[in-house]
């Protein structure tokens, strides 16, 4: 009964897509991997190995929706998608910004979760990564590589105290700093 009050009051419409977003606007399906060859010149043999990854607030239900009613229109945020490497799941914890790598391993973040750990080859899903029981908050979504040392350089903005938290993780230490 809920949903049919609901969508007697509520119209729901996509979006249209401005020319400022078309860098955003949904993808539907995930290609296959692609070898790049050179087709002009040489590729330096001293060029590092690698692999591009794309990632972005990929809608999961096709094009980005607005509602209309009684109350107004309503519009849908560009970075408020699911994302493109998505697990399975319909859920809020999205992981829709960022993938960086540590220790070997590839991440995928958003600012209000933890990191996902991730299978670069398959793209399937592992584990929420919670620093092995060291870091119970969110994380940056662009975390930092101190360039000498590797160290991986997190941090967490809160509403409530400590508001600033700065995290510092090595190979086998992780390194917390309480800014209050």
């Amino acid at each position: 009964m809920l949903y049919a009050v609901a969508d007697s009051i509520f119209k729901f419409v996509d979006q249209p897509v401005l020319p400022s977003q078309k860098n955003f606007v949904p993808v539907e399906e995930i290609g296959d991997a692609v070898e790049v060859t050179c087709t002009h010149g040489n590729i330096p043999s001293d060029f590092p190995q690698g692999v591009y990854v794309r990632n972005g607030p990929n809608p999961l239900f096709g094009g980005k929706k607005s509602t209309i009613s009684i109350f107004g229109r309503s519009s849908h945020t560009w970075v408020e998608g699911e994302g493109m490497l998505r697990f399975g799941e319909i859920n809020k914890h999205l992981r829709n910004t960022n993938v960086f790598e540590h220790s070997g391993k590839i991440y995928v973040v958003a600012e209000n979760h933890r990191p996902q750990e991730i299978d670069i080859r398959t793209l399937e899903s592992f584990h929420e990564w919670d620093v092995d029981g060291a870091w119970d908050r969110n994380f940056t979504a662009h975390p930092k590589k101190a360039p000498n040392s590797g160290e991986l350089v997190i941090m967490d903005v809160d509403a409530t105290k400590p508001y600033y938290v700065l995290g510092i993780i090595s190979g086998t230490y992780v390194y917390i700093y309480l800014v209050t």
